[in-house]
């Protein structure tokens, strides 16, 4: 239901499962549907504290949303993490056992964390270290999951955040051959990660917009209409302007999507109409049609 659209109905059929559920692990799954279906639905503050109810229950505690975040703590926490890290090797990772059904509690704890990335980035920057720490702590101690390659490309952006580019360059090179380790799974998270942060200081913007359109395709194959909708509203146009494109190169990608990204019941819909809807008024040649138009709104069917 989630991958159709319908966040809604997918809250529906998982709280029919938790009310059902037998224990906390046998309803992670729906708990984490349940996350999901509300930051689609934009209703932020909601998923986050969904998500952080969870990972208490999973013995993961953080601050609330509303305490302040001692500066001194969480300069502590990167530091630990990055003493671990310092010790280990990409070898060291890849050779761990896999994680089995008996992990699925850190597995979806991994999930929760992640969710709860894009919320802080904007609001809470210095809660995302904290959280981005504890995914790195999870990897280097439990066994090897398919998650641990978005927990790398989250702690290599909040790296390159903090302005530590070259530790930052080093988790997105572990992020990358783990991707590759588990056939590119959770490939639109970490190359959408990735992307928005340490890529472009190490190679071609031109090679970043590539791996934006392969984000774009891999979110549409598996049903992430958020993650395609980031991919499109928030930097892929930004990177068609930046490498030389023409606008009307960038009016077909966002005319190509429209459709799909209507459907997002997400409000942060409306930015790709906002780039469209420019593009639209630069693309115009008729300027006599500007007179009467107040130039302090943007008008136009696409953002009606």
């Amino acid at each position: 239901q989630l991958a159709h659209g319908s966040s809604a109905g997918a809250i529906v059929s998982a709280n029919a499962v938790i009310l059902h559920g037998r224990s906390l692990n046998n309803t992670l799954r729906a708990h984490y549907i349940i996350t999901t279906g509300l930051f689609t639905q934009g209703k932020i503050e909601e998923a986050c504290q969904a998500a952080l109810r969870v990972l208490e229950e999973l013995g993961i505690r953080f601050p609330s949303l509303g305490a302040p975040i001692d500066q001194d703590t969480a300069r502590i926490e990167l530091d630990r993490t990055e003493t671990l890290l310092k010790s280990l090797r990409l070898e060291d990772i890849m050779t761990r056992t896999l994680a089995t059904d008996v992990d699925d509690a850190l597995t979806f704890a991994m999930r929760f964390l992640w969710t709860l990335c894009p919320i802080l980035y904007i609001q809470k920057p210095d809660m995302l270290v904290l959280v981005a720490c504890r995914m790195m702590q999870i990897c280097v101690n439990g066994t090897l999951m398919s998650e641990a390659a978005v927990a790398f490309a989250v702690y290599s952006s909040v790296l390159c955040k903090l302005r530590l580019r070259d530790r930052s360059a080093v988790c997105a090179r572990m992020a990358m051959a783990l991707l590759d380790r588990f056939h590119g799974k959770y490939s639109h998270e970490v190359l959408l990660l990735l992307n928005i942060s340490i890529q472009p200081y190490c190679q071609p913007w031109h090679a970043c917009l590539d791996s934006f359109e392969r984000a774009s395709r891999d979110a549409t194959a598996v049903g992430d209409v958020v993650a395609e909708l980031f991919c499109h509203s928030c930097v892929t146009v930004l990177y068609v302007f930046s490498t030389g494109s023409t606008l009307q190169d960038a009016r077909s990608i966002l005319l190509n999507k429209r459709e799909t990204l209507r459907s997002c019941e997400h409000p942060h819909f409306f930015v790709p109409m906002v780039y469209l809807q420019i593009l639209l008024n630069l693309i115009a040649s008729d300027a006599t049609s500007c007179d009467d138009v107040d130039p302090t709104i943007l008008q136009g069917d696409a953002t009606n």
